[in-house]
Formats: C-alpha cells, sequence, structure tokens
C-alpha cells in the first residue's frame, strides 16, 4: 500500500487557550494542501472559509513541515527544497540530486535536520542536516511504509512498516545500532493504516487508521508505546467517516497535539477525492466538495 512523492501539506494553526480556555481541538486550524490539476499550494481554514492561494509558483510539491510550522520541505523537480511561507521567493537546497524514490520529510525537533527515507536497491534512512552532511541511520529488514517520526528530544526515530499480517514498529537511535524491531499489537486487517504523517508526541506514537464498515468507516487515531509495541491503546479517538478508499494522492496528517486529523480521500472507487478535517469530539467534515479540485498529502501546523 505505499504511496511515494509527489505530496501536499496541510497547516493548522492552534489557537492556544490559558488555563481553562478553549479546548485546542476546538480551534479553527489553517490548512494547507496542494492541488494536483492546477500544481499550486492554497491555504485554507478548518472550518471550509478563507480559501487562497500560498504561492504563486507552480510545482512546488509540499512534503515536509517544519515544527515552527512556518518552513515546507518541497519537491523542485529533482531536488529537495526549504521554503520559508513568510518569504516565499527563497528556497535553500537541501538535497540535489534526489536518489530516486524517497518518502515524505519530517523535520526534527529545533528543525536544523529532516529525517528521509530511500526506497530502491539499498533502502536508508537519511539524515539531511542544513549545513550540508548527510548521515545514513537505517539497512534493516523493514522497509517503512509510512515516514519516520522523531522522538520529542529527537533522539530517536520511529519506523513504521506493514507486513502481511501486523504493523512492525523499528526503533532508531541516532548514532546507535543495532536496531530494535516489535510488532505492534494490532492487525492491519481490523485497522487499516493509510499513508500519512505518524506523530511521536510525549503520550507516544501516534497514527490514523481506517476501520471499514458495511454501510460506513470509522477513522481512529491509535497510541502505541514505541518502546513497547506490544502496549497499545487501541483507539485513542475516533471519528465516523464515509466509505474510504485508497488512491496514489491519499494521505493523512495529524497535529503536533494529536488532537486533529486532516486527510484526502476519494469516497468511491475512481471517484474524486475529497478533502476532510476531524478534532477529538467533533464531526469529520468535508472541506472541498468540488469533483475538480485535487486535493493531495495533507499536513498540519503543530
Amino acid at each position: 500500500m505505499r504511496a511515494f512523492l509527489p505530496g501536499a501539506c496541510l497547516l493548522l494553526a492552534a489557537a492556544c487557550g490559558e488555563g481553562t480556555g478553549p479546548d485546542p481541538a476546538a480551534a479553527v486550524r489553517t490548512v494547507l494542501y496542494y492541488r494536483e490539476d492546477t500544481g499550486q499550494n492554497y491555504l485554507l481554514n478548518s472550518d471550509g472559509t478563507a480559501e487562497r492561494i500560498a504561492t504563486t509558483r507552480v510545482g512546488l510539491i509540499p512534503i515536509g513541515l517544519s515544527n515552527g510550522g512556518n518552513e515546507l520541505a518541497f519537491l523542485q523537480g529533482n531536488a529537495l527544497v526549504i521554503g520559508n511561507l513568510e518569504d516565499a521567493g527563497r528556497f535553500d537546497t537541501l538535497l540535489h540530486p534526489i536518489p530516486g524514490q524517497i518518502s515524505p520529510v519530517t523535520f526534527a525537533p529545533g528543525d536544523q535536520s529532516v529525517a528521509v527515507f530511500k526506497y530502491g536497491t539499498h533502502p536508508a534512512l537519511l539524515i539531511l542536516h542544513r549545513a550540508g552532511p548527510v548521515d545514513t541511520l537505517f539497512h534493516g529488514e523493514y522497509v517503512p511504509d509510512l515516514p519516520p517520526a522523531f522522538s520529542p528530544d529527537g533522539s530517536r526515530l520511529a519506523l513504521l512498516s506493514v507486513t502481511e499480517l501486523s504493523v512492525v514498529v523499528t526503533v532508531v537511535s541516532r548514532g546507535v545500532e543495532p536496531l530494535r524491531a516489535g510488532a505492534a499489537s494490532f492487525s492491519r486487517f481490523i485497522f487499516r493504516p493509510r499513508f500519512g504523517w505518524p506523530r511521536w508526541t510525549e503520550r507516544g506514537l501516534l497514527l490514523a487508521t481506517v476501520r471499514e464498515g458495511e454501510d460506513a468507516d470509522t477513522v481512529a487515531v491509535l497510541l502505541v508505546n514505541p518502546d513497547d509495541p506490544q502496549q497499545i491503546t487501541p483507539v485513542e479517538w475516533e471519528l465516523a467517516a464515509p466509505t474510504l478508499f485508497f488512491d496514489a494522492g491519499s494521505s493523512y496528517a495529524l497535529s503536533a497535539d494529536g488532537l486533529a486529523l486532516v486527510f484526502a480521500s476519494p469516497t468511491a472507487q475512481g471517484g474524486p477525492r475529497r478533502l476532510y478535517y476531524g478534532a477529538r469530539g467533533q464531526q469529520l467534515r468535508s472541506l472541498l466538495t468540488d469533483g475538480s479540485v485535487r486535493p493531495a498529502f495533507p499536513l498540519l501546523l503543530p
């Protein structure tokens, strides 16, 4: 079920309340998404209002969002570049040429390096530093199907591989061998992991899955202990969803706090892909219903 780049992003602007302020899951968040039909990036509020073009440049495919929420990793032809949302004309090249197929990008805490997985004959986990050097940290049995997820302190990364029977979590300690792998205690046939960006939070490793039903599906956020993948909260929170199909542009992204998600998915085989937003305690809702719009690979601002 692996999907490869291109990708796209959703940004969410979380309003932080003080004390007994509003639940951050209920905040209006800002979504940045890529339109495959136009090749442009658009901003949209999570309540469906205030859609506008994020940048006039065409062909910049966003594949990663910084922890600060102000920088994006883009594919620009055969190069991986970093761009600033506040300075749309400036791009710094991080990797050129790109070595074949790669995963979306995950920024390390502090945003001074990023992790990306290189597929192909010699699969490897690469750490790309803003200063220039590249570290290769992974040559293992399980090739991940999802992008890497940094631990909150940046010292480790989690890789998730979907096997024929289960999901395998591999934890990589930066600069330390060997790798540690453990099977998460849920079947991929019950909770089907979707392509997208998992989050490693202080509570544990969060990933979004789809549990299929006869008339409707359930989007379920699972909480996995990265130190012992057999310890799992089967459903951290869940939302009722229409019947969802998977195509090459399907993807989800979780917010940094794990309380909201956004994803692009068709609701009929070969049908138009729609953009959905949901938060804990809220209803899942479609943000874009125009069948001519092709949103893909959303990301959420921390």
